[in-house]
Formats: C-alpha cells, structure tokens, sequence
C-alpha cells in the first residue's frame, strides 16, 4: 500500500511539473505574440508629419541619375535609371539639378522610370 500511495505522489509531481511547464510555455507564446502586435502597431501607427518632410535634388552623374539630400551635395542614393532613357527635356532638368519637394514625388519619380 505505500508503495503505491508513494508512486501515485511521484506521479502526481511529476504531472505538477509538466503541467506547470506548459502553462509557462503558453505564456511564452502569448507574450510573444502580444510582443510581436505590439511591434507591428508602433511600425503601423507612425505618423507621417508633412512638415518633417524634406526635399531632395535628382542630378545625372555618370549617365545615370542620383538622388542627393536637401543639401544638394550628400548622396542620398544612387538609382541605376539611365538619363538617355528619359524624355529630353527631364534630361535637361537633371543637368541643372532638378528638385523635388519631398519623399512621395521623389519615390513618385523613381517608380515611374526604374525599369
């Protein structure tokens, strides 16, 4: 009989222990989870302030067309768009440094003529 009683405590223990395990793990995930939400909120929920917003010059530099910073002299980056694939006078824009106000007409542009 103590035998018995003794094993049904080590059994009952040992299914404490586990249970105990796998309520921690469940846990884990729905930290893990609501961690990962919450990540995916902040990078949804950033506010695009029009006033921070800055302007950028396209200019060609070796026959290609490179995007520089509000300075006019920082590389901000180099497309790979070709300026003889352009319409002339875009072309003749980009000689002289052409401006555009800001990230929406600056990606505006760079999707219209990547290829």
């Amino acid at each position: 009989m103590k035998r018995t009683a003794c094993g049904i405590g080590i059994i009952c223990a040992v299914l404490a222990i586990a249970a105990g395990g796998f309520a921690l793990s469940e846990n884990q995930k729905k930290n893990a989870e609501n961690s990962e939400i919450q990540n995916e909120s902040k990078v949804l929920t950033v506010p695009v302030d029009a006033s921070e917003e800055k302007a950028y010059f396209l200019k060609e530099e070796d026959g290609l067309v490179v995007v520089y910073e509000e300075d006019g002299q920082t590389v901000y980056e180099k497309t790979g768009i070709a300026v003889d694939s352009l319409p002339e006078d875009l072309q003749e824009e980009l000689k002289a440094g052409k401006r555009v106000k800001n990230n929406r007409e600056l990606y505006s542009f760079l999707e219209n003529f990547s290829s």
